[in-house]
């Protein structure tokens, strides 16, 4: 085993540029050295380059230039592994041949200071709860598995405090990070009393902004809207030293802690970096910011937490962490949302991430979180352009990471079932957990099923998805009550009591048994069958996903709709003008084309009453077309746009006549194809300007 463990060390990521000829670096990372050496023969002068962690903008600084050949040789090159109390495991390296771009970073293996003596297995069940309270009845639940959650933010000391033991101090990047043992007893406390029990765990590491923070603070991102942060969790910052020094520290602190081989504090298995990224604004904090700006963050602090965590322990696993969202992002917010699955792509094929080990944590809760009947969701489709993967398609996040990543692994670390008012309300909650249950247990690729959560918080905006109640006159927000349904049919759950426990719930969820609950990952359909026509054109565009993260100006609402019709299911935004008599614009990039395109789409006015609303095209800030309606029947619209040899705007407008009462004016379908097939139809209604 040792002479295998130092043959990992010495493996490399070798990440080949964009260019065949290229070569290929290899980085391999010792104690206090750092080797390169190439794995093609190349011919000519190279410069190695460095990138440091807080580096996102340059390719980085020339650290050697010299012939290829002198990378070439068995002995390669060795620099020292620490420059000025910089780590070089956190930084990544490309070779420049002169006159070319660098190719792909490549990033040093992290490198195992020693051979534990005890592995992680696999954990003895799927089956899990967030937010434990009562660790006895997780126990008594027969429950393997448990999320928690650890802020950095609170995790040190303040500057005016004295020093701590050296067990609590520690030396990175150059910074001393001195650990509160306040602070550090609490999270012993938690994760040892889990692992003394024989649970699991897995920690969420999000970044909360403490009180008075501003923007010099060494956590906290810089770009954060530290007044209106929705949940007050900021991403992380990485942007300088200080940042990547306390965001490293912390992560090998604990990581260190916890996974010792005597388990005297507890063991962590997991780390999930941040919560929910493709909603960023609400949990991972960074101003409103682009997919590309959201991708170029978290892709670092993914990179990061596998390069120090895995120099821990080989087995502990990173993770990222997801909404339900899928093809259309949780909420048409531009700015502060993206679809999961443009994420998800995006740091699959990242080139900071492409080789690394990390992994994805998924929430598939019901599309309506106060409605637990997930398998009656209407968007969340056995199809790869389903707006959402809930626990009634988890088939195709599947299929999506078995066609592209087969290696990467999933747990479901965060969902819950809301108990819904009425006297069935509790069985209704139970029948959601026992379907959950039994699909979950047949997916292969589905390490963990944790359930949110264990009790009732009183601050969680009205849910109700504790197995126990809570008490509402406890100073405690999740003090348990009364158990509910759901924890008889948790505690069945993986055993030979579950099918008499949980057999009320078959009828519940219109159901004679709990055989064939999964499809066949290669029955995942590229485009939903349901969907109209025109949404199913071969050789199109499908603008949606591009105006879900348009520019807007003056729009009272900004929501997704999705309109029945006789031919199919019409999806589209709804722009509702203001009362300030301005219209309502959301305006797009239109890519360079060399030939002239159609833009098709199909306008209706949805709000009961009102005085009707005026649809606008505008091109490059000109309007090329407009129609009033006051039609709540969807009307197909097709426009030429010219050839154009630089981006434009394309921007999509809506105004009120009199007043903007029931202005709900949609813009269904909109997409564009190089297939023209007729002019834009003029009329006294439908007038090109």
């Amino acid at each position: 085993m040792p002479r295998l463990l130092a043959a990992l060390a010495v493996l490399c990521l070798s990440v080949c540029a964009s260019r065949a000829q290229d070569p290929v670096l290899r980085v391999a990372l010792a104690d206090d050295r750092v080797g390169f050496t190439l794995t093609a023969t190349h011919d000519g002068s190279l410069e190695l380059l460095e990138r440091l962690p807080w580096d996102f903008a340059s390719h980085g600084t020339v650290i050697w230039s010299g012939s290829a050949r002198e990378l070439a040789k068995p002995e390669g090159l060795r620099l020292p592994r620490h420059v000025a109390g910089h780590d070089r495991l956190f930084s990544s390296f490309a070779l420049r041949p002169l006159g070319h771009e660098p190719g792909d970073p490549v990033w040093p293996p992290p490198r195992i200071a020693h051979e534990p003596r005890e592995r992680f297995g696999s954990a003895r069940s799927k089956k899990g709860v967030t937010c434990p309270v009562d660790l006895d009845d997780v126990v008594a639940l027969g429950a393997a598995q448990a999320v928690i959650n650890l802020q950095p933010t609170f995790a040190f000391l303040p500057a005016e405090a004295g020093d701590p033991d050296p067990e609590y101090v520690l030396d990175v990047e150059g910074t001393q990070l001195r650990f509160d043992p306040r602070w550090v007893a609490r999270a012993d406390a938690e994760i040892g009393g889990l692992t003394e029990r024989g649970v699991e765990v897995i920690a969420v590491v999000t970044c909360a902004i403490p009180p008075g923070a501003d923007r010099a603070h060494p956590l906290v991102h810089e770009r954060c809207d530290l007044a209106r942060a929705p949940n007050r969790l900021s991403a992380f910052r990485l942007s300088d030293r200080a940042g990547v020094a306390h965001y490293v520290g912390f992560l090998r602190f604990c990581a260190t802690r916890y996974a010792r081989d005597d388990r005297r504090h507890g063991r962590v298995r997991g780390w999930i970096i941040g919560n929910e990224h493709d909603a960023h604004w609400e949990w991972n904090n960074q101003g409103e910011a682009s997919p590309t700006e959201v991708l170029a963050q978290h892709a670092r602090e993914l990179r990061l937490a596998v390069q120090v965590i895995r120099s821990v322990h080989p087995d502990l696993q990173v993770f990222t962490s997801f909404t339900h969202s899928w093809a259309l992002p949780h909420a048409l917010a531009p700015g502060r949302a993206l679809p999961g699955r443009e994420l998800l792509r995006g740091l699959l094929t990242h080139p900071e991430l492409r080789e690394a080990p990390w992994d994805v944590a998924w929430h598939p809760y019901p599309e309506n979180l106060f409605d637990p009947r997930f398998w009656n969701d209407r968007q969340a489709w056995l199809a790869q352009d389903s707006p959402k993967v809930t626990l009634n398609n988890l088939e195709v996040l599947l299929a999506e990471l078995a066609a592209h990543e087969p290696r990467r692994r999933v747990i479901l670390s965060e969902q819950g079932f809301h108990r819904p008012d009425g006297p069935d309300g509790e069985d209704v909650q139970a029948a959601a957990y026992a379907l959950a249950w039994q699909r979950v247990a047949g997916f292969e690729a589905v390490d963990a099923f944790l359930l949110h959560r264990h009790v009732d918080h009183r601050h969680e905006g009205g849910l109700r998805l504790g197995l126990w109640s809570n008490d509402p006159a406890s100073a405690d927000p999740c003090r348990p009550l009364a158990r509910r349904r759901m924890h008889e049919v948790f505690r069945a759950a993986g055993t030979p009591d579950f099918e008499a426990v949980a057999r009320f719930a078959l009828g519940i969820v219109g159901r004679t048994d709990w055989r064939d609950l999964r499809a066949p990952l290669a029955e995942v359909a590229a485009r939903h069958p349901a969907l109209h026509p025109w949404q199913r054109e071969p050789a199109t565009l499908d603008l949606l996903p591009a105006l879900t993260n348009a520019q807007l100006d003056a729009a009272a609402a900004y929501e997704l709709r999705f309109v029945p019709h006789a031919e199919g299911l019409l999806q589209g935004v709804m722009l509702h003008p203001g009362g300030d008599g301005r219209p309502a614009r959301a305006t797009i990039q239109c890519e360079p084309a060399r030939k002239p395109r159609a833009l098709r789409f199909a306008i209706a006015k949805l709000g009961e009453g009102g005085d009707g609303v005026r649809f606008a095209v505008e091109l490059d800030g000109l309007e090329i077309w407009s129609a009033d309606s006051a039609d709540a029947a969807p009307r197909a619209v097709e426009l030429v746009l010219p050839a154009n040899d630089a981006t434009r705007r394309l921007t999509f407008a809506v105004s009120a006549h009199v007043d903007n009462a029931w202005d709900h004016a949609v813009w269904l379908a909109p997409r564009l194809t190089t297939a023209v097939l007729k002019p834009a139809r003029t009329s006294a209604r439908d007038s090109p300007r």
